[in-house]
């Protein structure tokens, strides 16, 4: 298990972070980032921020696969980030969830759960939700030319 207490994690330019066993990474007052086209590999893993956001950027991606995020502030998803995750849930409890750009998510058999903010997508990003369920306290705001498939 990973714990950062008052600091921010950030991965950038090609970085690979790859969580091969069943783990966990907690980030107290402070945000997770990646930039670049840093990447993020994880199976069985949970993630939890506290006091913080995540944010992701350029051509970041994500591979998960049975991963539960838990955020006490934003997720933001910006220019060609992608995520793609089976068996996966995103919890925000305090802040929203916004994407930018060309970001794609495509989430299978998992939850995003939004409370106290707002879903907003801009741009051209792209969002494919099967068997996913999404639950928003606030508004849904879907901008731009983008996509979205939900089953």
């Amino acid at each position: 298990d990973i714990t950062v207490n008052d600091g921010s994690v950030v991965f950038s330019e090609s970085s690979i972070l790859e969580f091969l066993l069943s783990t966990s990474l907690t980030i107290s007052k402070g945000n997770f980032e990646m930039h670049n086209s840093a990447k993020f590999f994880a199976g069985d893993t949970i993630v939890d921020i506290i006091d913080g956001n995540l944010r992701l950027f350029d051509q970041v991606t994500l591979d998960f696969d049975s991963m539960n995020i838990l955020v006490a502030g934003s997720v933001e998803f910006n220019g060609e980030s992608a995520l793609q995750a089976s068996q996966s849930d995103i919890d925000i409890a305090e802040g929203s969830f916004s994407t930018s750009g060309d970001a794609s998510l495509q989430l299978i058999s998992g939850t995003v759960i939004v409370n106290g903010g707002n879903f907003t997508t801009h741009d051209a990003a792209k969002l494919n939700f099967t068997s996913t369920a999404l639950q928003v306290q606030g508004r849904v705001i879907l901008n731009g030319a983008g996509s979205g498939y939900f089953e």
